[in-house]
């Protein structure tokens, strides 16, 4: 294109039908995107909605159930544990990755190449593999600890809530009398 084709009235109806065909899909793009938006945030405030009755259920359910109070909080020790110990085995990986990261500069060297083996494997698949291991066990030991701490703040609205409204209404009668 050239300052020349400005003066011609092909590029001039070219650019007018283009912008009218631009103006018409980017409307339709726009009221699809806003529906789109719409759409998802009314399932997040629904599923926020669920989500708090699900809590403030629990959280009745615990306050009358001491049974139920001992039982949720063995998950959420058995949760905190499980974390734990899947933390632990991903460090161990990582500290496996970085033995077998000396073990290859080890045998790379020439002062003695025969001394150590790196075995019938690759090393470099073992690291892999080890890395995808630690990866998972650490993603593993997040969600098993977030969930412990969902049952933890469960827990917490139960006994501690439950506590101030009980001093509450017992200090409320002492102090009008």
């Amino acid at each position: 294109m050239t300052l020349s084709d400005l003066g011609s009235p092909t590029w001039w109806a070219t650019a007018v039908v283009g912008a009218v065909a631009l103006k018409i899909v980017s409307d339709y793009v726009r009221k699809g995107l806003d529906k789109l938006a719409a759409m998802g945030f009314s399932a997040w405030s629904s599923r926020t909605a669920a989500s708090r009755a699900r809590f403030a259920s629990r959280v009745r359910a615990l306050r009358k159930n001491h049974t139920l109070r001992e039982w949720w909080f063995q998950q959420e020790m058995r949760h905190r544990s499980t974390s734990l110990m899947y933390l632990v085995y991903g460090g161990i990986g990582i500290v496996m990755i970085g033995i077998l990261g000396m073990v290859k500069k080890l045998a790379e060297l020439t002062i003695a190449p025969k001394l150590i083996s790196t075995g019938p494997i690759d090393v470099r698949y073992a690291i892999i593999a080890l890395a995808a291991w630690a990866s998972i066990c650490v993603l593993v030991s997040v969600w098993t600890s977030l969930k412990a701490m969902s049952i933890q703040q469960e827990l917490a609205a139960a006994l501690f809530d439950a506590e101030d409204s009980a001093e509450a209404d017992s200090e409320q009668p002492a102090a009008t009398s």
